[in-house]
């Protein structure tokens, strides 16, 4: 009886504990996660290099716990690497780990598609000793190297400053680059009406210069200059289209601002005055001895202005009383 009664015990104890360690390690897997789970680009270029942000996290993490990170991507593992190695240690105090997956293309790379996984485990600190649980999923990368060069992008934003008379209007687009190769926009044009007359066109612009430009699969900003500085101040509106080479991309309604100019305080006429010597090569010392050049001839010139004008009354003053 009193050996049924013990195997009664180790039988439920044994049952418990298997439930306990399946429900365990479910609970672990459910709190793993990789964002994003999958590494894909259809259309990369020899000699080119592509990067994933991967984030890896989980709400059960030890101190000390690891990330190993395991590559098997066919034919191309030398491609791929990890900014912090292939074990790194989850940082003091979080629950999840940021890395980047770069796949660097090389020169002699076959056109074709290639497809396979990295695999991230979380390793406790005592995995050594065999009692520990792992838990892990995997990275999809399916990518393509292709001879075509792409330009593509899409809007995701854009800035218009206010401006002043005479000032050439400035755009701030921020694009995300969809493509292959380093893109901006081909052009913007700007179709200007006045306010109070949305039917009067006001001038038709296009930019004239746009500085940056943005790699591929990254989001930037561009700056587009449009010579608006014949417009008079006042309120304007006016039809924004931005282009890919000849393709029409985006097309914005906006409102332009531009306040009356200011005249140039004494302070900014140096200022600009300084700008006028930076652009003709001077020098501090040349500088230092221009301005005191001309601050002689400038007195020079009055000196001469004010005896000329002291000689004249003397002259109408002798005249005067030769008359008399």
């Amino acid at each position: 009886m009193k050996k049924n009664k013990i195997k009664l015990i180790i039988k439920g104890i044994s049952f418990a504990l298997f439930i306990s360690i399946i429900s365990f390690a479910s609970l672990a897997k459910a709190s793993f996660g990789i964002t994003p789970p999958n590494i894909i680009n259809a259309n990369l270029l020899r000699g080119t290099q592509f990067d994933q942000k991967i984030t890896v996290g989980s709400d059960n993490i030890l101190s000390g716990s690891k990330v190993k990170f395991d590559i098997n991507v066919p034919g191309i593992n030398n491609w791929v690497s990890i900014d912090k190695g292939v074990e790194v240690p989850f940082p003091s105090g979080k629950n999840t780990l940021d890395v980047i997956v770069s796949i660097k293309i090389p020169m002699d790379a076959e056109y074709r598609e290639y497809k396979g996984v990295v695999t991230a485990s979380i390793m406790p600190p005592d995995i050594e000793s065999g009692v520990a649980l792992t838990v892990g999923g995997e990275i999809n990368v399916d990518i393509t190297v292709t001879p075509e060069k792409i330009k593509d992008f899409v809007v995701r934003s854009y800035n218009v400053p206010d401006i002043s008379e005479g000032e050439n209007l400035r755009l701030a687009i921020d694009i995300h680059n969809n493509g292959n190769v380093d893109i901006a926009p081909s052009k913007l044009t700007l179709d200007v009406y006045d306010s109070n007359d949305e039917e009067t066109l006001v001038s038709s612009l296009e930019s004239t210069k746009i500085e940056n430009t943005v790699k591929p699969s990254e989001e930037g900003r561009v700056i587009a200059e449009v010579p608006t500085n014949t417009l008079k101040a006042g309120s304007y509106w006016a039809n924004l289209k931005i282009f890919n080479d000849y393709k029409l991309v985006n097309e914005f309604k906006i409102s332009i601002g531009i306040s009356e100019k200011k005249e140039a305080g004494l302070a900014e006429r140096v200022d600009n005055l300084g700008g006028l010597f930076s652009k003709i090569g001077l020098g501090w010392m040349d500088k230092q001895t221009m301005c005191m050049s001309i601050a002689v001839v400038v007195l020079a010139v009055i000196y001469f202005i004010i005896r000329s004008m002291r000689k004249r009354k003397e002259k109408k003053a002798k005249k005067t009383k030769n008359k008399k």
